[in-house]
């Protein structure tokens, strides 16, 4: 099959693009964005999903009617793009996150240069490897580190969580579970600057990564999902 990124085959791009179909709300990062928009745009009924590969892998740019690409200067997909992207270039973007292991939905980034890099750089190195480690949530998640702090005789079990409130802007909160739920610093930013610079002042190396729905924190009944990870 022609257009097939290089040393790819096509059951590893079949694999792609079903990770990439199957993620819930990728954010403006994730080549699975694009291709979840154009796929609904140009799929003919009677077109199988391997039809609709191949032909997709042989669309140049402006042969899907949507308008949909790529922001040079946010360096992320939008509907009102600086440039359209062929069919085989966004294939190619999620072979390699299918290839890293990265999350369509919630890993935060790819590997090309972002806008904030040379920010972070300056003030510390450290930042993007903290960011690339972090998980973004879909609407509706929240994504909570847990860890116990002592004060004094007592131990006390400190939140952070952090969830989407569109695709620029993310809300977080630090909290701590006493007798009564206390809440301490809460804001808005950007996600980079969010686990770049604010969480890591906050949040413990010890901490366990869970995730809940917005409504389980609104109604007080917290449904945690079975697996933790150390963050």
């Amino acid at each position: 099959m022609k257009n097939l990124p290089k040393n790819t085959s096509f059951s590893q791009v079949k694999a792609a693009f079903d990770a990439a179909m199957n993620a819930p709300c990728p954010h403006n990062r994730s080549p699975a964005l694009p291709l979840q928009v154009i796929y609904d745009d140009t799929k003919f009924t009677f077109e199988s999903d391997d039809m609709w590969i191949e032909r997709f892998l042989r669309m140049k740019r402006g042969d899907y009617d949507v308008e949909f690409g790529w922001d040079i200067q946010g360096r992320c997909w939008s509907s009102s793009p600086d440039v359209e992207i062929s069919g085989a270039r966004i294939m190619e973007e999620c072979v390699d996150w299918h290839k890293n292991g990265w999350d369509f939905s919630r890993h935060p980034r790819g590997s090309v240069e972002y806008p904030e890099d040379h920010k972070t750089h300056n003030m510390d190195p450290r930042t993007i490897s903290r960011i690339e480690a972090s998980l973004m949530p879909i609407p509706g998640e929240v994504i909570r580190r847990s860890w116990y702090q002592k004060h004094g005789a007592d131990l006390l079990l400190c939140h952070f969580d952090v969830w989407r409130r569109s695709q620029i802007e993310f809300g977080w909160c630090h909290s701590i579970s006493a007798e009564k739920e206390i809440e301490i610093p809460s804001g808005s930013d950007e996600f980079w600057k969010i686990e770049g610079f604010i969480a890591p002042s906050i949040v413990s190396e010890t901490a366990v990564r869970s995730s809940l729905t917005i409504s389980d924190i609104d109604d007080g009944d917290e449904d945690w999902d079975e697996e933790e990870e150390a963050c």
